[in-house]
C-alpha cells in the first residue's frame, strides 16, 4: 500500500484541560514540554513565572514529577528517516522554486515529503494554540494544498502602523514574530506630479517561513514551523512536504535562543513533535499574546 501526501496518522486526541490554568484576557494556552526541562525552567512553565524564595511550589513540582515518570517509563527512541518516497514531480516542483533555492543557499538541503511522527523537538513550548487551529483549519489533503500551507510562496499578514505626534516616529508591529526590516535605501521619490523630493526608507515585511526538518548525528527535528506541524498532527495530519537540511553543525540546527540542548536532543527518551500532544508530558497553561515591533524615528540636531 502506498503513502499518500496528507495521510492521517493515528487518532491524536486533542489535550486534556483538567490542569490547565484560567486563560485570561490578551493571552493563549500554549503547551510545554515538561519532562525535558530543568526544574527552574519548567517551574517557570508551570507558575507562568520564576518561582519566588520560599514559595511551596510542591503542587508545581508534583506536575512536573508526573511528566518525569511517564518519560522514564518510555522505551529508547528509534525514530526512522522521516522522509517518505514517492513524490518526485513533487519534490521536482519545490526544488525548482527559486525563494526556497535563495534562502538555504548557506545550508546543504533537498525538498522532501515528510513524517511528522517521526521527527524530534528541539521547541520547548508550542503558544497560541487556537492561532495554530486557525492556521490549518479546513487545511486540504491534495499535495499542492498542503505545499501551500508548509512552503508558502507568499506572506500575506495585517500590519498595525502607528505614528508619533510629529510625525517623526513610525512604529509598525505584527502578531507573526518573523516581521523584520527586509531592505533600506536613499533617494528620490516623486509624490506628485512635480513634486520630488529625497528620501530615507526603510521596508519591512513578514519573511515567509517554510516548515523545516534537520538532519544531524543521525537524528532528525523539526527546525521551523511548529504551528502547523503541531496544528496539523492534531487535525491527523502526518505526511507533509517540507524542506529538509542536511546540518552540519549544531548551530545549524539550532540557530536560536530558547530551545534545548545537546545533551537533552541526543538522550535516551528525546522530546518529539507528537509530544506536544501527549498529556502525560505535555503542560497547558495561559501565556501572553506577544507582538513582534519595529521602530523607526528620525531627529534633527546640530552639530
Amino acid at each position: 500500500m502506498s503513502t499518500q501526501i496528507g495521510e492521517d496518522g493515528p487518532e491524536l486526541a486533542e489535550e486534556s484541560q483538567d490542569n490547565a490554568t484560567p486563560i485570561a484576557q490578551g493571552e493563549a494556552p500554549g503547551r510545554s514540554l515538561l519532562p525535558w526541562l530543568d526544574d527552574a525552567t519548567a517551574l517557570m512553565h508551570v507558575l507562568g513565572r520564576p518561582a519566588q524564595q520560599g514559595e511551596d511550589t510542591s503542587a508545581a513540582m508534583a506536575i512536573i514529577t508526573a511528566a518525569r515518570r511517564a518519560r522514564a517509563a518510555r522505551a529508547p527512541w528509534s525514530g526512522r528517516d522521516p522522509r517518505v518516497a514517492g513524490f518526485d514531480e513533487l519534490l521536482a516542483t519545490i526544488g525548482g522554486r527559486a525563494d526556497i533555492a535563495t534562502l538555504f543557499a548557506p545550508y546543504v538541503w533537498e525538498p522532501a515529503v515528510v513524517d511528522l511522527r517521526q521527527v524530534l523537538s528541539v521547541q520547548q513550548v508550542v503558544n497560541d494554540l487556537p492561532g495554530l487551529d486557525a492556521r490549518v483549519a479546513g487545511a486540504p489533503t491534495d499535495p499542492q494544498g498542503l505545499t501551500d500551507i508548509c512552503l508558502p510562496q507568499t506572506t500575506a499578514e495585517p500590519l498595525h502602523w502607528s505614528v508619533d505626534p510629529d510625525n517623526m516616529g513610525f512604529t509598525v508591529s505584527s502578531a507573526n514574530p518573523n516581521l523584520q526590516i527586509t531592505g533600506s535605501g536613499v533617494g528620490a521619490v516623486a509624490l506628485a506630479p512635480g513634486d520630488t523630493r529625497q528620501a530615507i526608507q526603510v521596508f519591512v515585511g513578514v519573511a515567509a517561513s517554510f516548515l523545516q526538518v534537520a538532519s544531524y548525528r543521525d537524528r532528525y527535528f523539526l527546525r521551523d514551523g511548529y504551528h502547523r506541524a503541531v496544528g496539523l498532527l492534531r487535525r491527523g495530519i502526518a505526511i507533509v512536504p517540507a524542506v529538509f537540511i542536511h546540518a552540519r553543525t549544531l548551530g545549524e540546527l539550532t540557530p536560536g535562543p530558547g530551545l534545548f540542548g545537546e545533551n537533552v536532543l541526543f538522550d535516551e527518551r528525546p522530546p518529539s513533535v507528537t509530544d506536544f500532544l501527549d498529556d502525560a508530558v505535555a503542560h497547558t497553561r495561559s501565556r501572553p499574546l506577544t507582538r513582534k515591533f519595529i521602530r523607526v524615528r528620525a531627529d534633527q540636531f546640530g552639530h
